[in-house]
């Protein structure tokens, strides 16, 4: 049977950058996502 470990790795690894990648993009939209409410609640503040 051929040893297929180093592939293994391989696949997690691929798969834990990705996954990080995800939470990354993820992080940064909850942030812009804040900004912009923030920005909308100040204008809104403003306008009263």
């Amino acid at each position: 049977m051929p040893d297929t470990g180093a592939y293994l790795l391989l696949g997690l690894a691929v798969t834990a950058i990705l996954l990080g990648f995800f939470v990354i993009s993820l992080y940064v939209r909850h942030r812009n996502l804040s900004r912009d409410m923030e920005l909308i609640r100040q204008l809104a503040a403003d306008d009263q």
